[in-house]
């Protein structure tokens, strides 16, 4: 839609801080702000936005890595918490590591 805006709750992205500063702006009776200008800042907020997803999931499966080597020989309790053509992914219900089972390994 070209009139739609989504918020968080609670605000916790810049762009729902950029819409709140708008909305203020125009129920004070200012004037169109410069849509490039804004246009722009939201493109770079959901660039470092998707980065920051990023190196969360990264951290996140590297801390799991850590932690899973010094349990190389153990065996765990897991559900399959996906399937894709190469493989499947586990999740150990115990601490909720997961990681892919190739199927040519199994």
């Amino acid at each position: 839609f070209s009139h739609y805006s989504h918020f968080t709750s609670p605000i916790r992205r810049y762009p729902d801080v950029m819409v709140h500063r708008l909305l203020q702006h125009y129920l004070d009776n200012g004037k169109s702000a410069a849509e490039e200008e804004y246009e722009a800042k939201s493109q770079h907020s959901s660039n470092m936005e998707s980065l920051a997803t990023s190196a969360e999931r990264d951290s996140i499966k590297f801390m799991q890595i850590k932690f899973m080597q010094d349990h190389n020989d153990e065996e765990f309790l897991g559900v399959i918490s996906g399937v894709t053509e190469w493989g499947i992914y586990v999740e150990i219900i115990a601490n909720k590591c997961e990681g892919m089972v190739r199927l040519r390994d199994i």
